[in-house]
């Protein structure tokens, strides 16, 4: 019979040895060239967060880092080609509040499932959501636009069809219990475009695309989409002080692999981007453009991607929005 000590001691051993699979793929890890895999094309946020983290993600791994541009449908190629990618954290994903919270929802038969077919890593940035009104627009604050929509429909711009914009104008029609009309255009830069010509009455839109024209004076922004007021804008109320306590939802960015990869290798991931955007050298251009750095532990990220994907997918099918 074992004494106690003998059972101590080979009871310790088991437990180094159920943790040596782990240790081993994490010090393997990466053996070869990484990827990152965004789903806009070159030029925007997203793109240059991937190729700011690609700088030092190649510096801190010791690998190559490729950032492969893959756009369209709405994530949905990006999605698949990480989906059909080996599960050991070679191939990672930019993702946003569209392709892991609110498209799943929007499009008929979306190639993936951001739940449980992705696992988050790490969080990004985040960009507030303002409502915008033209320079000329008789209302001065979403009181006034509140009350002149209760008796005629208003038209409201958005980037398409599901996108950010339209589901907060719906947010505002359904809570305000108003008439509007959904402008849907191909992208923000138009949406915007239209808003200061006023061939439209409202946007919602982020932060960074509205501020130049604000400070331009070229529209009028009226409320956060947010809990808190803004540096840039001190003047302009919350969600909640202009009683529309609901109407809230940011554009965040975030960066996920595919589920089934080892924990080991995902925290080792989630570490290293970590690091990245505590660099000024990463973050001092986002935060320039109007983003905010997101700061959750990997179990947080996790839990807002799931809470950010209930609440669309619940107002997805209350509006029967869809993308198609």
């Amino acid at each position: 019979m074992l004494t106690r000590a003998g059972a101590i001691s080979t009871a310790l051993m088991l437990a180094i040895a159920m943790t040596v699979p782990g240790r081993a793929k994490a010090q393997e890890f990466p053996s070869r060239p990484l990827s990152i895999l965004v789903i806009y094309p070159a030029g925007g946020p997203a793109d240059l967060m991937a190729r700011a983290l690609a700088e030092v993600l190649r510096e801190r791994l010791g690998q190559p880092v490729i950032v492969e541009n893959k756009p369209g449908a709405g994530g949905q190629i990006a999605g698949t080609a990480l989906i059909r990618a080996p599960a050991d954290g070679h191939t990672l994903l930019i993702g946003d509040t569209a392709s892991l919270g609110i498209n799943k929802a929007v499009y008929a038969n979306f190639s993936y499932d951001p739940l449980t077919g992705l696992e988050p890593v790490a969080p990004l940035m985040l960009m507030p959501m303002l409502l915008y009104v033209p320079k000329s627009s008789p209302f001065n604050s979403t009181a006034d636009l509140v009350a002149a929509a209760k008796s005629k429909a208003l038209n409201y711009a958005s980037q398409g069809n599901g996108s950010l914009g339209h589901l907060l104008g719906e947010m505002l029609k359904a809570d305000a219990a108003i008439q509007l009309v959904h402008v849907p255009y191909r992208g923000s830069a138009p949406a915007m475009q239209d808003l200061i010509g006023s061939q439209v009455d409202l946007l919602f839109d982020g932060l960074g695309p509205g501020l130049p024209n604000v400070s331009a004076n070229n529209i009028k922004a009226l409320f956060v989409a947010g809990p808190q007021r803004l540096p840039q804008l001190p003047n302009v109320p919350t969600a909640d002080e202009v009683r529309l306590p609901n109407v809230v939802m940011s554009l965040w960015l975030g960066v996920v692999v595919r589920a089934g990869t080892p924990e080991p290798v995902v925290q080792r991931l989630s570490e290293e981007v970590g690091y990245a955007m505590r660099q000024p050298q990463v973050t001092k251009r986002f935060l320039d453009l109007g983003f905010q750095i997101l700061n959750m532990t990997r179990a947080e990220f996790r839990e807002f991607v799931k809470n950010e994907a209930g609440k669309s997918t619940a107002l997805v099918k209350a509006r029967g929005i869809s993308a198609e």
